[in-house]
């Protein structure tokens, strides 16, 4: 209900009694269930270790404190009963029950704010002259809350009546009865507000009482719309509770996002604070660890896959010596010879369609096959349609002229030799990352290195798949950091199917790199980019804001956990998990920005696969399903359709690997 209708229906009553959590006070956590984490992080920094399990216990005394007063009648209990329960039946705490609540008492204190659609609502009845009460179901003290609430501006009120200290529970509708009796208050004279539909207005109905489910869901468009709710990967959730406080509080409270943001902007920014970033974090903290252990000083982060973890390790490392290479798989493999007719040809006539131009087509190639092509054939080609005979026509080109194209690529060796052994710098160890789907770089870049005479000896790391991993991870000295085949064979399709998307997260802000060239006046070497189509600009925004997420997410982190292990709380498996969970259960709104990022990402559109044809006005189930079957991001696709209503689906447009 929104705040005009709520206060209309105010102005009626005499007697307005409230819900306090999450109608005029709110926690700066994503699930009441943190708390208990954060508390027990204070309780082992004061204590020591043996507070470990603190969760668990407090949990297990509140049903014994709660089973002990059922026998009187009561049917709640308060935080001092449960910290009594809790020294009684864990001897081994050896601490003061009055310290386990102070420490509860102070970190609630900490967490809790004022709501202010609440407080609008408060300040509306206080200006009406309105009777007030405060009603909770909650084990902290009635004389905790007061004080909380005073502090938030909520002076003005008749009386609270917490559950913990009356014994009677509003989830029955009992305590609003002792409310009415205690007060003798006419039924027709009270409204109650609160967030819970059954407590607040099942309940409170039950009785008797007019009410209000006062719950503000988070506006369309919203940082918490875009990432928090809607999205698979919601704000906060996928990191311990200690640090998701930081980052709601940076986020919502430092007005790190602009208003101005599109959706796209928002959407972005957060799956790089939320997902990408802790991530980033414990790839970083991998690696320096083993760096040190094999005692290598030097990283190599390959482009354009490497670009942002360079950005976090840079953050988390400043003193270890690092370098983001420019690098392509044509760069780098074509140059010594790694390439294939057959898989070469396939992989550019893979996204061309028939309703492409050839203009559109030649888009996937590079600008040295192009001109090449230019130079062979005088055609119109912006208004030639790829027909199937003019689609054979260019994989004949690309076959006749593969030598020529191949030789292209060899002739580049000395340059790119020379710069790759600048990129070492006399280092006989190196290490390396890339995301490593199939490990191509090392092995172009350690071809290179030895075929020009060095001897640098390369320890690769890879995040993601590596086909025939065990045997390459021995073979080539790498490390596999997450993610192998020899996992069971649903986990591979799920991240093969799930691997464009992890790529545009992971990739950055310009396009592949061509080639490199070596400035007369300077002596550096500098990339040279290839043509990156229309739309890149708008990509390269969205490049930027999951850049900005991760970082911010790596800065918040070290500033606000001086001395924390990220890799100790935040365990190998629970990353895993966070990804499989994401690329196996994608919203609408994850569908929806991934298709709006891919149909504008610096990719050639010639190589995306529609899914759906966006400019009919309907689309049936029929048609769905099938092109569901053409989607690399199945279910992504399957968030994308609504199968109860046959709606207009915008435009879905997934990102294909190359």
């Amino acid at each position: 209900m929104n705040i005009n209708l709520a206060k209309r229906l105010i102005d009626q009553k005499k007697i307005i009694s409230f819900d306090i959590f999450d109608t005029l006070l709110e926690r700066k956590v994503q699930h009441p269930d943190h708390v208990y984490t954060l508390i027990k992080n204070r309780l082992v920094s004061e204590h020591g270790e043996i507070m470990n399990d603190y969760v668990e216990m407090r949990k297990h005394s509140y049903y014994l404190a709660l089973y002990s007063q059922q026998l009187y009648g009561r049917e709640d209990v308060s935080l001092s009963q449960i910290c009594d329960y809790a020294v009684k039946f864990y001897p081994k705490l050896k601490i003061n029950p009055i310290d386990l609540v102070n420490a509860e008492e102070h970190v609630e204190k900490k967490l809790l704010k004022r709501k202010e659609d609440g407080y609008q609502l408060y300040e509306y009845c206080v200006k009406k002259n309105k009777k007030i009460f405060f009603t909770s179901d909650m084990h902290l003290s009635r004389e905790f809350l007061i004080e909380v609430l005073e502090s938030c501006g909520y002076n003005t009120f008749c009386n609270l009546y917490v559950s913990g200290d009356v014994g009677l529970l509003k989830h029955n509708g009992k305590l609003f009865e002792w409310l009415l009796m205690e007060n003798n208050l006419d039924l027709d004279d009270v409204l109650h507000i609160g967030d819970n539909i059954h407590t607040d207005y099942n309940m409170a109905r039950s009785v008797g009482l007019n009410a209000v489910h006062f719950h503000n869901a988070p506006e369309p468009g919203s940082i918490e719309f875009m990432a928090c709710s809607e999205s698979a990967v919601k704000a906060t959730e996928n990191i311990p509770s200690g640090i998701a406080v930081s980052l709601y509080n940076k986020c919502f409270e430092e007005d790190i996002i602009d208003a101005t943001w599109s959706d796209e902007k928002k959407y972005f920014y957060m799956l790089g604070l939320t997902f990408v970033g802790p991530i980033c974090n414990y790839i970083c903290n991998y690696i320096r660890r083993d760096m040190d252990e094999k005692k290598l000083t030097k990283i190599l982060f390959f482009s354009r896959d490497g670009h942002i973890v360079y950005k976090c390790f840079k953050q988390l490392y400043p003193d270890v010596d690092c370098e983001y290479v420019y690098a392509s798989r044509r760069m780098t493999c074509y140059t010594v010879g790694m390439i294939n007719r057959e898989k070469y040809v396939h992989d550019y006539m893979h996204g061309v369609l028939k309703s492409h131009t050839l203009q559109e087509a030649l888009d996937a190639l590079p600008s040295p096959i192009v001109s090449l092509f230019r130079e062979q054939h005088d055609l119109d080609i912006k208004n030639v349609l790829c027909s199937s005979k003019v689609r054979k026509h260019l994989r004949i080109f690309l076959d006749s002229n593969f030598e020529k194209i191949k030789s292209s690529y060899q002739s580049e060796f000395d340059k790119v030799s020379e710069y790759y052994k600048q990129c070492c710098e006399g280092n006989q160890d190196v290490a390396v990352f890339d995301l490593g789907w199939r490990g191509n770089m090392q092995i172009g870049f350690d071809r290179i290195l030895s075929a020009s005479g060095s001897q640098v000896k390369t320890h690769g790391y890879y995040f993601g798949l590596l086909y025939d991993s065990l045997n390459s991870l021995n073979k080539n000295n790498w490390t596999g950091i997450f993610l192998h085949l020899d996992r069971p064979y649903e986990v591979l399709k799920t991240l093969f199917n799930g691997t464009p998307v992890m790529e545009f997260l992971f990739s950055t802000n310009h396009p592949s790199i061509e080639r490199i060239e070596k400035e007369s006046a300077t002596g550096k070497f500098v990339p040279v980019y290839e043509d990156s189509g229309k739309g890149y600009e708008e990509c390269n925004e969205y490049h930027i804001q999951v850049h900005n997420g991760a970082t911010d997410f790596v800065k918040s982190f070290t500033e606000n956990y001086v001395g924390v292990d990220f890799n100790r709380i935040v365990d190998k498996q629970s990353m895993i998990n966070m990804i499989r969970s994401f690329l196996l259960n994608p919203k609408r709104i994850d569908g929806q920005m991934f298709a709006k990022a891919s149909m504008s990402s610096g990719i050639s559109q010639s190589i995306t696969r529609p899914i759906v044809d966006y400019k009919l006005r309907t689309n049936n189930p029929r048609r769905l399903y099938h092109g569901k079957k053409n989607s690399l991001w199945k279910e992504g696709f399957d968030a994308c359709m609504n199968k109860k209503r046959n709606r207009l689906i915008e435009f879905y447009s997934f990102i294909r690997n190359l």
